[in-house]
């Protein structure tokens, strides 16, 4: 049980971490997405964004395959 609460607070800790670098990168996007718009080119965070979501939803079945592959979590 330690462990698992352990494992859980990492994760919790390192996505806080990551959602922060992503929102860094998406402000940065946004801005030249700006440009883009402006010179009725196609704009990049709409892309990054469902990369972002199809990465989360990997990443969670990625996990409970691993725990359920194991036994009942």
């Amino acid at each position: 049980m330690a462990v698992s609460a352990c494992a859980q607070h990492d994760f919790k800790r390192i996505s806080r971490t990551l959602e922060k670098k992503v929102s860094a990168i998406e402000r940065i996007m946004a801005d030249g997405d700006n440009e883009r718009r402006a010179n009725s080119e196609p704009e990049a965070l709409p892309y990054l964004r469902r990369g972002q979501e199809g990465w989360k939803l990997y990443r969670d079945n990625e996990c409970f395959a691993e725990v359920y592959e194991v036994g009942q979590a």
